[in-house]
C-alpha cells in the first residue's frame, strides 16, 4: 500500500538542522550526506524578495516603445505600468520607468481573477494609458509623457467606489470611447452581480452604454479594424470558460457604434454548448476574425473566418481550422484571467505568431503562419535552434519586425526578451531585456535541477477512460553534496492550483529550495489540467477529489517503482485547489 506522509513538515528537522549555515558553505568538493540534509543557499527569504512579476507586454502605437506591467511584492503586491527607457535617469535595473503614479495599482477585480486592466492609445500623436485602479475600481486616463490624469468614471457618475468593475479593454478611438467588460455590483449579492459589454466615454463624464447583455459572463470584446463589427465571448453559469462558451459578433451602426436595430448577435462558434471558444482577435491586415476552439479535435486550435470584416454576418463562411494539431494555441491555463492571448500578429507583415507546446514537448515553439488565407506555415522557432527561450508567451511586435516576449527556462527566471528572428537569420538569439529577478539574486547552476516531462499510468476509479497522467520530475541537485551509495531520495509531490490550471518547467526557486536540499520533486499535471486536450481536462468534471488524488498517488508510486524516490519517505504539498487535494491524498 502506498504511504504518503502529509505535509513537508515531516522533514523540517532535516532541513532546519543546517538552516543557520545556509549560503555560507565553503565546501570545495562534493561531500557525502543523506538526501534531505544538504545545505543550500536558496532560502525562503531569497524566494520572496528576489524579484518582481512581469507581464502585459505591449508596444506603444506611436512611439513603438515597449511597455509592461510589474507586480512588486515589496510594494504590497501593487502592479505598475512601466515603459522601457534604459537611458533614463529614473530607470530601474530592468530599464523601465514608471508610467502610472505612486500609490496606484493597475489591477481589476472583474471575475475576481481580473486581467487585461489597461490599454495604451493615442490622441493627436500623443500616447495615453487607460487603466483600472485596484482600490476604487475606477478608470483613469493618463498621458504617457506625464501630466494630470482624467477620471473616466468619476464620483459624479456614481458615488460608490467599486460599484462597477472594468476589464478587457478595446479602444474605439474614432467614436471616442472605450469598449470593455463591466461588472455591476450595485446589488452586492453574488447572484445579483451583472456582467455586460459596455462602451465608456473618453471625456470623463462617466457616460456608459450597454452593447451586449443577458449572459452571465462576458470576455474579450474585440472591435474589427474598421469599427463595423464587435466580437465577444460569453457563457452561462455553471459553465467555466474552459467548459462551454460562445463567440458572437454584432454589427454596429457606423455613426453611433450601437448594435444595429433589429439584429441579434450572430453566434460564430460554440452554439452546441459543448465547445470552449476563447481569445478572439481581428487580423489588422486582412480583417479576418481569429479565435481558438476545442470543438474540432479536442484541442484549442486556431480558427479563422475569412473576409469576416468585409462580409455581412448572414453570408459568413464557416470558420476554418487554420492548423489542425494536437496542441493548444491558447497559452497555459486559458480562461483563468481576462486578456490571455496565445497568439498575435506581426505588425509589419500581418503574419500570425503562435506560441505552442507541441505534443510530448515541455518547451515552447513559435509557429509563424502566412498572413494570407489559408495561412500556411512559414517557419517555426524554438530553443532547440538557438533562437528563443525554453518557454515563452505574451507575444507582441513592432513595425520593424522585432518581437517581444516573456520567456523562461528551468535554469533562468522569467524575463522580457527581444527577438529579431522574423527579419534576420532564423537562429538569431533572443536578447534578454529585463529579468524578473534582481541582478544580485543569482543561483549558481550547480544548485539548479533540470526537470523531465514524464507520463505515467494511473488508476481510474471514476471510469474517465483516461489512464495516463503527466508531471515534471526534478531530481535532487546540489554540486556540493552527493548521497551515500544506494540511498534513494525523499519525494515531494506537488499538486498545482486550479484545479484546471497546469504546471510547467519554468524556473521555480520554490522547487529548487527542495531539490537543492536533496529532495526529488514531482510536479503533477493531474487529470483536469490544461495542455493535454479537452478529454484530459474534462476527466476532472464531477471527479474532483477522486482523479486528482489518484494521479498524485500514482506519480509517487511510479517514481518509487522506477528507483527515483524512496517509498518510505513521501510527502505532498499544494496551494489553492492543490491544497484541497493535499490533505486527502494520505488517506
Amino acid at each position: 500500500m502506498l504511504r504518503v506522509v502529509f505535509g513537508v513538515a515531516a522533514f523540517s528537522g532535516a532541513v532546519g538542522k543546517h538552516a543557520s549555515r545556509l549560503g555560507r558553505s565553503h565546501v570545495t568538493m562534493a561531500a557525502s550526506a543523506p538526501y534531505g540534509s544538504w545545505e543550500s543557499p536558496i532560502t525562503a527569504a531569497f524566494i520572496t524578495e528576489a524579484g518582481v512579476g512581469l507581464g502585459g507586454l505591449t508596444v506603444g502605437p506611436v512611439s513603438s516603445d515597449l511597455f509592461w506591467l510589474e507586480r512588486r511584492s515589496k510594494e504590497g503586491g501593487r502592479s505598475v505600468l512601466c515603459r522601457r527607457a534604459p537611458g533614463d535617469a529614473a530607470a530601474s535595473e530592468r530599464g523601465g520607468v514608471d508610467v502610472t503614479p505612486a500609490g496606484s495599482n493597475v489591477r481589476t477585480r472583474v471575475h475576481e481573477y481580473g486581467g487585461n486592466s489597461l490599454i495604451i492609445g493615442q490622441e493627436a500623436g500623443a500616447e495615453y494609458v487607460i487603466y483600472s485602479n485596484f482600490a476604487d475600481q475606477r478608470l483613469y486616463k493618463l498621458p504617457v509623457g506625464g501630466g494630470e490624469s482624467l477620471e473616466l468614471t468619476p464620483k459624479s457618475a456614481y458615488a460608490e467606489d467599486a460599484r462597477y468593475r472594468f476589464a478587457d479593454f478595446a479602444l474605439d478611438e474614432p467614436r471616442k470611447r472605450l469598449i470593455c467588460v463591466r461588472e455591476d455590483h450595485s446589488n452586492p449579492n453574488p447572484a445579483d452581480v451583472v456582467n455586460a459589454v459596455v462602451a465608456v466615454a473618453l471625456d470623463g463624464s462617466g457616460a456608459m452604454e450597454v452593447l451586449a447583455a443577458g449572459s452571465d459572463f462576458y470576455a474579450a470584446p474585440r472591435l474589427s479594424p474598421d469599427g463595423s463589427k464587435l466580437a465577444f465571448v460569453s457563457w452561462e453559469h455553471p459553465n467555466m470558460p474552459w467548459d462551454s462558451t460562445r463567440l458572437s459578433v454584432v454589427e454596429l451602426e457606423q455613426a453611433s457604434g450601437r448594435p444595429k436595430e433589429g439584429t441579434a448577435p450572430t453566434v460564430v462558434a460554440g452554439a452546441d454548448g459543448r465547445t470552449s471558444v476563447l481569445q478572439p482577435a481581428w487580423s489588422p491586415k486582412t480583417g479576418e476574425l481569429f479565435f481558438v476552439s476545442d470543438g474540432q479535435n479536442g484541442f484549442w486550435n486556431l480558427h479563422c473566418v475569412p473576409d469576416a470584416q468585409s462580409t455581412p454576418l448572414g453570408r459568413w463562411e464557416r470558420a476554418t481550422n487554420v492548423m489542425p494539431l494536437g496542441a493548444d494555441f491558447s497559452g497555459s491555463a486559458p480562461g483563468w484571467a481576462l486578456g490571455q492571448q496565445g497568439y498575435s500578429f506581426a505588425r509589419s507583415s500581418g503574419a500570425v505568431l503562435a506560441a505552442v507546446r507541441l505534443p510530448g514537448e515541455a518547451a515552447s515553439t513559435l509557429l509563424v503562419l502566412d498572413s494570407a488565407f489559408p495561412h500556411a506555415e512559414l517557419s517555426r522557432h524554438s530553443a532547440a535552434d538557438g533562437g528563443l527561450p525554453y518557454g515563452f508567451g505574451g507575444l507582441c511586435s513592432k513595425e520593424d519586425g522585432t518581437v517581444y516576449l516573456l520567456g523562461s527556462s528551468p535554469q533562468l527566471p522569467a524575463a522580457i526578451y527581444e527577438w529579431s528572428g522574423l527579419t534576420t537569420a532564423a537562429a538569431a538569439p533572443a536578447t534578454m531585456l529585463a529579468s524578473s529577478m534582481k541582478a544580485d539574486a543569482v543561483i549558481d547552476p550547480k544548485f539548479i535541477s533540470s526537470p523531465q516531462l514524464m507520463q505515467f499510468p494511473t488508476t481510474d476509479e471514476a471510469k474517465t477512460g483516461v489512464l495516463t497522467a503527466y508531471g515534471y520530475y526534478y531530481p535532487p541537485t546540489n554540486g556540493d553534496f552527493s548521497a551515500p551509495e544506494g540511498e534513494l531520495p525523499p519525494l515531494l509531490v506537488k499538486a498545482h492550483g486550479g484545479p484546471t490550471a497546469c504546471t510547467g518547467a519554468s524556473f521555480n526557486p520554490g522547487t529548487l529550495f527542495w531539490t537543492s536540499r536533496g529532495f526529488a520533486v514531482m510536479d503533477v499535471d493531474y487529470r483536469g489540467s490544461t495542455g493535454y486536450g479537452r478529454s484530459y481536462r474534462q476527466a476532472l468534471a464531477g471527479n474532483w477529489g477522486i482523479v486528482d488524488i489518484e494521479d498524485v498517488c500514482a506519480a509517487a508510486q511510479f517514481l518509487s517503482q522506477q528507483g527515483l524516490a524512496d517509498p518510505a519517505r513521501l510527502c505532498i504539498d499544494g496551494g489553492s485547489a492543490g491544497g484541497v487535494t493535499t490533505p486527502r491524498a494520505p488517506a
